[in-house]
């Protein structure tokens, strides 16, 4: 079901979808809206999985190497590089499944300048100093 401007309800035909990664969205709703008015704008979320209880991290926190996914972290007064499996992920969070535990000091995006083996300290995040981050 769409909800766009000037349309209450518009249900759309759907159909099976191969994405990157192998995945199969069956019965999704991920074909284009026949009955959409030329020029109408419209957004539509497809959720395709969740979990609960999991440990995530920001989206902006994982990176992607040539051989590998990882994050920075803070570890024993150092930044360093650590390899991590991932789950599912939103534009906000994504699950990590292996590499790091709860409790690891996770850098969300790396200064430019500060690399691997970098001295560095942990400080509050601004909004828990009552700014903004």
């Amino acid at each position: 079901i769409f909800r766009m401007d000037g349309v209450e309800q518009v249900i759309c035909p759907a159909e099976a979808v191969r994405i990157p990664g192998g995945h199969n969205l069956e019965n999704a709703l991920a074909a284009v809206c026949l009955a959409m008015v030329l020029g109408v704008e419209a957004k539509a979320s497809i959720l395709t999985g969740s979990e609960k209880n999991v440990l995530t991290v920001p989206a902006d926190a994982v990176n992607t190497g040539k051989d590998n996914t990882f994050c920075y972290v803070l570890e024993d007064g150092v930044i360093a590089r650590r390899e991590i499996t991932t789950g599912i992920s939103s534009d906000t969070l994504t699950e990590i499944k292996e590499g790091l535990k709860e409790g690891d000091l996770v850098i969300p995006k790396l200064q430019e300048g500060l690399t691997e083996g970098t001295p560095a300290k942990s400080a509050p995040a601004a909004d828990e100093l009552g700014g903004t981050p």
